[in-house]
C-alpha cells in the first residue's frame, strides 16, 4: 500500500511539474517569466492585473505585454537576434489577439523592456535602466512607423 501510495504521489508530482511546461511545447522565458511559456505569462498577468485594479482592459494590455516580453526573452535566448525576437513577439500578440496595433505596441514594449532588464543588471541603476528602456521604445516606434509607410507606398 505504501508502495502504490509513493508512485502515485511521484506520478502526481511530475504532472503538477511538468504539465504547464508541457502545455507550452517547452516554451519557457528567463527573467521574470522563468519557467513559463508565453501563454502562462499572459495568463498571469491578467490575472493579476485584474485583480489589483479590477479593469478588463488593462488586464488585457498587461496580458500582451507578458506574452511579448516571454516571447522576445525565449527567443532571444535562442537565437541571440533581437530582430527575430521581436518578429517572434509580434506574431505571438496578433495570433492571440487578432491585432496588429496591440501586437505592435506589445512587442515594441518588449523590446524596450529587455533593455530595461539588461541594463538594470549591468548598472543596478532603475533610473539609468528607465533610460534605456525610453531609448528602445522610441527606437522600436520609429522602426515600425517606418515599416508602416513602407507598407503604405508598396501597396499605392
Amino acid at each position: 500500500m505504501k508502495r502504490t501510495l509513493m508512485v502515485c504521489a511521484v506520478v502526481a508530482l511530475t504532472i503538477a511539474i511538468a504539465g504547464p511546461a508541457m502545455a507550452c511545447d517547452g516554451k519557457t522565458a528567463s527573467g521574470e517569466y522563468k519557467g513559463k511559456c508565453s501563454k502562462s505569462a499572459a495568463k498571469a498577468a491578467y490575472d493579476t492585473t485584474l485583480e489589483k485594479t479590477g479593469c478588463e482592459k488593462t488586464a488585457k494590455a498587461a496580458s500582451s505585454k507578458a506574452m511579448a516580453e516571454a516571447t522576445y526573452a525565449n527567443t532571444y535566448a535562442k537565437s541571440g537576434c533581437s530582430k527575430s525576437a521581436s518578429e517572434a513577439a509580434y506574431k505571438e500578440v496578433l495570433a492571440d489577439t487578432g491585432c496588429a496595433k496591440t501586437a505592435t505596441a506589445a512587442s515594441q514594449h518588449a523590446i524596450a523592456q529587455a533593455a530595461y532588464n539588461e541594463t538594470l543588471e549591468k548598472t543596478s541603476c532603475s533610473k539609468t535602466a528607465k533610460k534605456a528602456y525610453d531609448k528602445a521604445l522610441k527606437s522600436a516606434s520609429k522602426t515600425a512607423e517606418a515599416k508602416t509607410v513602407a507598407s503604405a507606398d508598396a501597396t499605392s
